[in-house]
């Protein structure tokens, strides 16, 4: 048993906010106590992805670096699983930004060639890449409602896009 001085968030001791390595002045630190360091308030504070709240974060952020699997229903050779990294983000956002300001890609092509994540090349046009794009968009989007505590519901990494 080793005991831990902490101090919790209110008068419910329910939340601990901060952990000492001794008693503090309670004027200045308010709604302190000793717990043992197998209490679950202490590890909550300490390991917070061991809480159900701490558990979705850690998914959502998990989703946010793996892959999506997109399925075409008008162009079935896009179909695959697509990697969308904070890299893949923002070179997604990149040829996005060109279609919006020149009407094309950021090389000046009317396609890109997208590989996805066994390597396989898939070519879009700017029509289907810009669907690709909200798609995943909307994905992120989802994950960080997750991340910001405005939701605490995963999306599914299956996309659809026509």
């Amino acid at each position: 048993m080793t005991t831990v001085y902490v101090q919790f968030t209110d008068a419910t001791e329910t939340t601990v906010k901060a952990v000492f390595g001794n008693p503090q002045d309670a004027t200045a630190y308010p709604n302190q106590a000793t717990l043992d360091s197998t209490d679950a308030r202490y590890q909550a504070f300490v390991n917070p992805a061991s809480t159900p709240a701490g558990k979705l974060l850690a998914e959502a952020q998990a989703l946010l670096a793996g892959e999506v699997a997109i399925t075409s229903t008008g162009t079935p050779a896009l179909d695959g699983s697509y990697a969308i990294t904070a890299a893949d983000q923002l070179h997604i956002q990149a040829e996005v930004q060109s279609i919006m300001l020149n009407g094309a890609f950021a090389d000046g092509s009317s396609t890109v060639a997208w590989p996805d994540t066994s390597g396989a090349v898939h070519t879009f046009d700017v029509t289907q890449f810009k669907a690709f794009a909200t798609a995943v968009g909307s994905f992120v989007a989802a994950c960080y409602k997750v991340l910001n505590g405005s939701s605490t519901t995963l999306p599914s990494a299956a996309l659809t896009i026509a």
